[in-house]
């Protein structure tokens, strides 16, 4: 009976300590998570640039004045309907990251727009691409920008909700990341719109703007829409 009831105690401390990893090592987390289910997300994200990149060579004749670039956050906007004549035209890839863009951002170039727009950053830990490594591929982003004559403005990074899996480390990472982007924001023809001013308080996105705890709902499209309005 001992050895049984140590067995039952050895276990119980195992399920613990693991508990305690899953919930406070988001590493250990996507670690376990690629072991479970190999590289498919990688690889889904290849197929979405690859799918996206197609669909800016056929613009590439067409006159594209300003264009919106990121990640899902712009993916999921309908620029069209929420800035109706704007001339604005979305490129958006579900699950980019600033490494992605970097490497597709020729593709964008190619069509010359005046201004660029954007919005990139959040998905970076979840690829374990380091906080310097991120801000290195933002200074690369937009340094190939301007010396193509391309005006840019960057979106602050939008904080997750609460209800984010260790959302308050999520939006430290994400505080930092803004900070280098008002730097950014302080040469000639870069300029900074504060998306967080508008959509979140304490450091959270409110919920009554979230889809989900990443993602905004019609209204906070809505509001981000206004911030473009106003700037142009």
């Amino acid at each position: 009976m001992k050895t049984a009831w140590i067995l039952v105690i050895v276990l119980s401390l195992l399920v613990v300590v693991l508990s305690v990893l899953l919930l406070t090592n988001s590493k250990f987390e996507r670690a376990l998570r690629r072991a479970l289910h190999g590289d498919s997300a990688i690889q889904q994200r290849k197929l979405r640039r690859q799918r996206k990149l197609e669909m800016y060579r056929l613009y590439a004749d067409k006159d594209v004045t300003i264009a919106i670039i990121g990640d899902s956050h712009v993916n999921f906007a309908d620029w069209d309907r929420l800035l109706p004549g704007s001339g604005i035209v979305g490129f958006g890839v579900s699950g980019e990251t600033t490494a992605g863009l970097r490497r597709s951002l020729p593709d964008i170039i190619q069509l010359n727009p005046q201004r660029c727009y954007i919005m990139i950053g959040c998905n970076d830990d979840v690829d374990d691409i380091s906080p310097d490594q991120t801000e290195e591929n933002y200074i690369s982003i937009v340094d190939s920008l301007l010396a193509s004559d391309i005006r840019v403005v960057l979106f602050s990074t939008l904080f997750v909700t609460q209800e984010y899996p260790d959302a308050t480390a999520k939006n430290s990472r994400i505080e930092r990341l803004n900070s280098v982007l008002r730097k950014l924001a302080a040469q000639p023809d870069v300029d900074f719109i504060d998306l967080n001013g508008e959509l979140t308080a304490g450091r959270f996105l409110l919920p009554e703007y979230a889809a989900d705890a990443i993602h905004l709902n019609a209204v906070g499209y809505r509001i981000w829409a206004k911030l473009i309005r106003d700037f142009e």
